[in-house]
């Protein structure tokens, strides 16, 4: 054993055991002290730079509408990562609430009319409003590029742009933890840069999970 070593053992033999102690006692807090993610408890809107992860099943049924000659009928996973961009606004109102940025990856297939991949990486915004007790409804829109082998007789090419626009709600199990439903419509074409180009669309619905931080 060198000299140094000795010396600190030493010393550290010295110091009263309550003062040990309460040294320990010190740090404890600072290891288990945590930001919350709300301005005051649950439902009273979620704090500036809160930050949300966010895991889905999405079912897509399809529609005519917009365009498509053949219903296009989907299974994707998402995985979503969000932060809250502002402190509530209009709080006293139901409609006032936060805004947050989004960012989603997709992933999947469409099961009818045959079978074809579907990928896509989304950036969008989502309005989270007044909250209803553990009830925090949203509006939420979103673009991104996508890759896929759907093809005619609505879409050529595997570049192809997605937007969706819907609307759902999130039931807080715990504070920093919810059940997520939502419904979007999508629409999935390639901006006429090749044809045909009618657009894949269908009405899609989600269930999932959130934590936040």
């Amino acid at each position: 054993m060198n000299p140094r070593t000795a010396t600190l053992i030493l010393l550290l033999g010295c110091l009263p055991p309550s003062q040990l102690m309460a040294q320990q006692e010190l740090e404890v807090p600072e290891m288990t002290l945590k930001r919350s993610v709300w301005q005051n408890g649950i439902g009273t809107g979620f704090a500036e730079g809160a930050l949300s992860i966010e895991t889905k099943l999405v079912r897509g049924l399809g529609t005519d509408q917009g365009g498509s000659r053949v219903n296009h009928d989907l299974w994707l996973g998402q995985l979503l990562l969000g932060t809250i961009l502002m402190e509530p606004c209009r709080p006293n109102r139901w409609y006032g609430g936060n805004l947050e940025l989004t960012g989603q990856l997709i992933g999947g297939a469409q099961d009818h009319p045959e079978p074809a991949f579907f990928v896509a990486g989304n950036v969008g915004l989502r309005y989270h409003l007044s909250a209803i007790g553990r009830v925090v409804p949203f509006l939420t829109a979103s673009i991104g590029i996508s890759g896929t082998d759907i093809g005619e007789p609505d879409l050529s090419g595997t570049f192809q742009f997605n937007e969706q626009v819907g609307g759902g709600l999130r039931y807080f199990l715990s504070e920093r933890r919810a059940i997520v439903l939502e419904y979007f419509f999508q629409h999935i074409s390639n901006g006429s840069t090749s044809l045909p180009n009618h657009g894949a669309n269908s009405h899609m619905f989600s269930l999932g999970f959130a934590w936040l931080y």
